[in-house]
């Protein structure tokens, strides 16, 4: 849902006020609760310690003053150009940023912003209107029509077996939460085995994938994480 918002220290979320999407033309706020949610799920799948919004609603008159066509995500409040900041304070590179989008589901999602390695920009466009690109390029051209790549891993040249979240130290059973889940998902979709979005819970995906996992690599077959499913997915990488 968009909404307007008078109050610039109104809370979206967990992590977000109105003000941080505030047009730099005009002063008024319009945010969509959707992208609110996918920055809220980027916050949790990267671990970050803050997420800066560089550019959030623009007016028609300020987004072609910035080179937009006035007529964009940006001007209806669903959009947002990002730095994602991990827990040692640097920022995380917007190729990082992009992949773990896509794993999301996101389908708008614009590498290196404005050029620049450290943003992103992220929409919440339906599928229908999906758009992949890098904005480094000029015409901000989709990936695929860059080199064809379906995938922002391929395009980037980043290995799905660099993990960016920290292996679990419990058992991981149905309705598991947490960034233990994240890993054991984005691993277990790395080895092929498909857990839906990488959202850090433990669901009827998830459990399948596990329990198709063990089935084919001679594990007990019962839907749980364990020690050695863990220790089997950790040996995959090596």
């Amino acid at each position: 849902m968009i909404k307007s918002y008078a109050n610039a220290n109104e809370r979206l979320s967990a992590h977000f006020r109105a003000g941080e999407f505030k047009c730099k033309c005009c002063g008024k706020i319009r945010v969509d609760s959707t992208l609110i949610g996918f920055l809220e799920q980027l916050y949790a799948a990267l671990n970050c310690s803050k997420i800066i919004v560089s550019s959030g609603y623009r007016c028609t008159r300020h987004d072609r003053a910035v080179g937009g066509s006035g007529a964009g995500r940006h001007t209806m409040g669903m959009a947002a150009d990002i730095c994602c900041y991990g827990q040692d304070g640097k920022p995380i590179g917007s190729k990082y940023v992009a992949c773990a989008a896509e794993d999301l589901g996101i389908n708008g999602i614009g590498l290196n912003c404005g050029g620049n390695h450290s943003y992103t920009h992220i929409d919440s466009r339906s599928a229908a209107a999906k758009w992949w690109g890098d904005e480094s390029v000029k015409g901000y051209p989709s990936i695929k029509r860059i080199n064809g790549s379906t995938s922002f891993y391929a395009y980037c040249g980043v290995s799905r077996q660099d993990c960016p979240y920290t292996a679990p130290d419990a058992t991981i059973r149905y309705g598991s939460r947490g960034d233990g889940v994240r890993w054991l998902q984005y691993m277990l979709d790395a080895a092929g085995y498909d857990c839906g979005k990488i959202d850090g819970i433990a669901g009827v995906k998830t459990i399948a994938a596990i329990r198709a996992y063990q089935q084919e690599h001679g594990l007990a077959v019962d839907g749980l994480a364990g020690k050695k499913t863990v220790a089997a997915l950790k040996g995959a990488t090596t």
